[in-house]
């Protein structure tokens, strides 16, 4: 069986045009059209809640100051080279906790109701993260 040259091109470019499609459009990456993230034990009222909670508190003072402190520490850290780098990456990771603190504080000053749903949010997040470190270890072997 021979293949003709026009109809392997015209077959690799269909294929190359599918998978162009099957990806999200500019500005649309990482949105899903599922809604919020789901947590066990988190009901969508609750997600919904906390979420204008956040928006909220994006709002307040203290956790503005604290946002723009850790995004410039961020910024440092990528830019850091050499020695500096350990150095600035963990002040980005400290200012990026007291960011966290900060707004965490800031959602329960306003609803101290949220306290177990934050806390499973928490929970949830850091078992996330936890797998995320078992498959960085398995590639680092």
């Amino acid at each position: 069986m021979k293949f003709k040259f026009p109809a392997l091109l015209l077959a690799m470019l269909l294929a190359a045009g599918v998978v162009q499609a099957a990806k999200p459009a500019k500005g649309e990456k990482g949105k899903s059209e599922q809604g919020p993230a789901s947590v066990p034990g988190v009901s969508e009222d609750e997600m919904k809640k906390l979420g204008d909670a956040r928006k909220a508190a994006q709002e307040v003072p203290a956790v503005k100051d604290a946002k723009a402190a850790a995004e410039a520490a961020r910024e440092k850290a990528k830019a850091a080279e050499g020695d500096a780098k350990e150095a600035a990456v963990k002040a980005a990771m400290d200012a990026g906790k007291a960011f966290h603190d900060a707004e965490k504080a800031a959602i329960l000053k306003a609803d101290p109701s949220l306290e177990a749903v934050l806390a499973k949010v928490e929970e949830a997040m850091k078992a996330k993260g936890e797998g995320k470190e078992k498959g960085k270890k398995k590639k680092a072997k």
